[in-house]
């Protein structure tokens, strides 16, 4: 209701550890040394505590006010009464599309209901450029509904653009919240989209620096290989304007012969269209330790 709870985690060891040593340990330790680093803080609005009750198991965190704090507690029974079936049925759905997600959908069981709870639920209109080239991210996205081109500013054309690719349900953009590499590319809604958002303060309880390793690795990739793409729009064009320039006025093409500069078009608008998944691997095989 007002003030605000820092979220702290630490590992079962070594809270195992200090509950063993008493109470004096605990009185030399600073709080983050005795319940671990604070991986999130909750404001006004938010809530905290529903994963132990749906599924029943013990709190994985500490919650410890970090000012002065009026909160509204709703029982156990209550929660089960009103809210569980509800919850639930929303934490299934995440972690059934999370699971097909290809860079996240090899995470433990635990790391994936860990993500789910961080990730905040974004709609989308169309035509909104939600990243810009030279800007970084404040966030990760997770494409659930609707799709996203790629657009590159055209460099022998100032003022226009190239579509580079188009990225569906299942994609992930955004790396720059973790690569800290500036977007080369601008990233705009072609329809209504709902996206999963994982804003970059929560990046580090919500992912493992392994998972955020891979993250970058996929980044630096994606922006070769875009790059080699628009390297081939242009080849194209250059080409097809060559081939059209020999072709002398008044000459004549054969029937159902095509101008080359035609054919070279449509070859890059269909390469363009390409999936980006189809052409550059997007699945990385995540190690938990």
């Amino acid at each position: 209701i007002s003030g605000s709870v820092g979220i702290h985690q630490i590992s079962k060891e070594e809270l195992q550890r200090h509950r063993e040593a008493g109470e004096a340990r605990r009185e030399r330790l600073t709080v983050e040394q005795y319940y671990g680093s604070c991986i999130r803080v909750l404001s006004i609005g938010a809530s905290f505590g529903e994963t132990a009750l749906l599924k029943g198991e013990p709190r994985n965190a500490t919650v410890i006010s970090v000012e002065p704090t009026e909160l509204m507690v709703l029982e156990k029974e209550d929660y089960d009464r009103i809210i569980k079936a509800v919850e639930a049925e929303k934490l299934k759905e995440n972690l059934e599309f999370l699971s097909k997600v290809s860079l996240v959908g090899n995470l433990p069981i635990v790391e994936l209901t860990k993500l789910s709870y961080f990730l905040q639920v974004v709609d989308i209109p169309i035509n909104v450029s939600v990243l810009t080239v030279d800007s970084t991210s404040e966030g990760l996205f997770i494409i659930a509904k609707g799709s996203f081109k790629v657009v590159a500013p055209d460099p022998e054309r100032p003022g226009h653009n190239i579509d580079v690719a188009l990225r569906g349900v299942g994609e992930i953009f955004g790396l720059s919240a973790v690569s800290n590499i500036s977007e080369a590319f601008t990233i705009r809604s072609t329809s209504m989209a709902k996206v999963y958002y994982l804003p970059n303060n929560d990046i580090p309880g919500a992912l493992s620096p392994e998972v955020q390793g891979k993250f970058k690795a996929l980044h630096a990739s994606q922006i070769k290989w875009q790059k080699s793409r628009i390297d081939n729009f242009i080849q194209v064009r250059q080409t097809s304007a060559a081939q059209l320039s020999i072709l002398r006025p008044g000459k004549t093409l054969r029937k159902g012969q095509r101008p080359p500069a035609v054919e070279a078009k449509t070859a890059a608008k269909a390469a363009a269209k390409e999936p980006l998944s189809s052409v550059m691997p997007t699945k990385l095989s995540l190690i938990h330790i």
